[in-house]
């Protein structure tokens, strides 16, 4: 409510840039969309997430042959000026590969299907679009899992050791028809990577560097400007600045404004001020703190389908606040929070109804 008193206000006075800049109020209302949607039985969930699987492959297929496509698909023009397209937009495609290698693993039968699936998706998460994001969710998902499930540690082993493996081969040219942005698979992580750290020069590799290259001072520099300009008056500092300005004064190689400074915590206290964070993260602290409780209810209850969702959804969350959150206002674009908020809903409606089940048990 809070945010869309402030929405509204801003609205008047900068028009639709202002809904643009405060979309992820707007899809938070998605919760209610799926809580009532989903309020029946967790099966559905499943059936409707196998189905999305069994899609996924097509929207890699796809991505193979956009450039043959393309022409199908209407373009759209947003608030400022951007353009899309409708049908054939792979923004997400990369997250939506690190969903389903989980999905894999999590939900799939046979351990050679787990691997082989897992390893599948993985791999298209990394080489279609590259993004550090994606690398800290899967090392901060492996750490997870590692510590929630114990008994399949053997898997990250495994995993491990196939990718020691292609390393080894690798090194002696069998892999080198396997390149990304024309680059070595393996040569093409280690530069992506190391262009992350301040004053290291990669020189005579691919035009792609050249964009992320010493990005950790680039956002450094933003973060500090953008605390800087909402710190400057007492107001500002408890209410943000007004839905419709921009954060940062950059603009990227197509020529739009880059709105955000690339950090999901910064733009909500740039966006909301202090007042805004702290109702921002009660909020999302008492969602997460279901989600956990859904987990920890679906053990107690011996309901497996149901525990292997609420591990999925949490490591959705991990991208979400951690890799997406860190690296990018991840919730600024709204086809992760729509998601994101949908997932939300979907796990209160599967906590009151594992609490409702508690009490039949009981009784």
């Amino acid at each position: 409510m809070y945010n869309l008193v402030k929405l509204s206000i801003n609205y008047f006075e900068y028009g639709l840039v202002a809904i643009r800049d405060g979309t992820f109020v707007l899809d938070s209302l998605f919760i209610l969309v799926s809580l009532s949607f989903f309020s029946s039985i967790e099966p559905t969930i499943t059936k409707i997430l196998k189905i999305c699987f069994l899609y996924s492959f097509m929207f890699i297929l796809f991505w193979f042959i956009r450039d043959s496509v393309i022409f199908l698909s209407p373009t759209i023009t947003s608030p400022l000026g951007g353009q899309t397209n409708l049908f054939f937009n792979f923004s997400t495609i990369n997250v939506t590969c690190g969903f389903f290698a989980f999905y894999s693993y999590l939900f799939l039968d046979s351990n050679n299907k787990k691997f082989i699936y897992f390893l599948f998706f993985l791999i298209f998460s990394l080489i279609l679009l590259p993004k550090r994001m994606i690398y800290v969710w899967y090392i901060s998902a492996f750490l997870y899992l590692i510590f929630i499930d114990k008994k399949n540690i053997n898997f990250t082993f495994k995993l491990l050791s196939v990718f020691i493996v292609f390393y080894i081969i690798d090194l002696i040219d069998i892999f080198s028809i396997f390149k990304v942005k024309e680059i070595n698979f393996f040569d093409f992580f280690k530069s992506h990577l190391l262009s992350t750290i301040p004053t290291y020069e990669i020189n005579n590799i691919d035009d792609f560097f050249v964009g992320t290259q010493s990005t950790v001072s680039w956002r450094i520099d933003k973060w500090t400007k953008t605390i800087s300009n909402v710190m400057t008056t007492f107001n500002t500092f408890l209410f943000g600045l007004p839905f419709g300005v921009s954060l940062t004064d950059f603009y990227n190689t197509q020529g739009m404004q880059t709105r955000e400074p690339h950090n999901l915590y910064i733009t909500i206290f740039a966006r909301t001020g202090l007042i805004g964070s702290i109702l921002f993260s009660i909020l999302h602290f008492k969602i997460i703190k279901i989600l956990y409780k859904a987990y920890i209810k679906s053990l107690i209850l011996k309901n497996k389908a149901t525990n292997k969702l609420m591990i999925l959804f949490m490591m959705y969350v991990l991208f979400i606040f951690g890799g997406g959150g860190i690296s990018s206002s991840i919730l600024s674009a709204t086809y992760h929070s729509t998601q994101f908020y949908l997932f939300v809903g979907i796990w209160i409606s599967i906590y009151f109804k594992l609490l409702k089940d508690e009490n039949l048990s009981n009784t």
